[in-house]
């Protein structure tokens, strides 16, 4: 039996399976495991300094993983569809960081972002291992922090970049 052609959507572009449960997982993976922002009760203002500062600096890992990104994506456009999962799940981290932090989503960089190889599998292996070492760092954070609320969120944002890495580091 010959397997069918992909389908296409109008416009020409098609979703692959992955593609869908990717984009469906990450918002699924934040609600899904308990990640959630504080509501009323439980507001940026009544977190401890040592989580709030933590959270800043997650924060600002992201925003940098953000740039890293784009620059890489810009780069070698041809990455981008293995690699929109990651963006999403970044955009969502910076998302909840800021609402757990009473703040806006940071705006898009607008300097250039850092340098980036020409070879593609080399800006791709640059780009996983700075990805790698932001998980490290994150799971490091949820280990160490003595808020509980703080450290749930850090393992939230660590799952979900784990499984966007296991995804990435799978593509061709």
């Amino acid at each position: 039996m010959r397997p069918s052609p992909p389908r296409h959507r109008p416009g020409g572009s098609t979703a692959s399976r992955r593609a869908v449960l990717v984009a469906t997982g990450g918002a699924a993976l934040l609600v899904g495991t308990g990640c959630d922002v504080p509501g009323p009760d439980r507001s940026a203002d009544s977190l401890p300094d040592p989580g709030r500062s933590l959270l800043d600096e997650v924060g600002a890992g992201a925003a940098a993983a953000a740039a890293r990104l784009t620059a890489t994506t810009a780069a070698h456009p041809g990455l981008a569809p293995a690699l929109e999962g990651l963006r999403t799940t970044q955009a969502e981290h910076l998302r909840v960081l800021a609402a757990t932090l009473g703040e806006d989503p940071p705006a898009p960089l607008a300097t250039p972002g850092p340098a980036v190889p020409r070879r593609s599998q080399a800006a791709l292996r640059v780009l996983l291992r700075a990805e790698r070492t932001r998980l490290a760092s994150v799971l490091d954070g949820a280990r160490e922090v003595d808020d509980g609320r703080v450290a749930r969120l850090l393992a939230c944002l660590g799952a979900g970049l784990a499984q966007q890495l296991a995804l990435a580091e799978g593509s061709p």
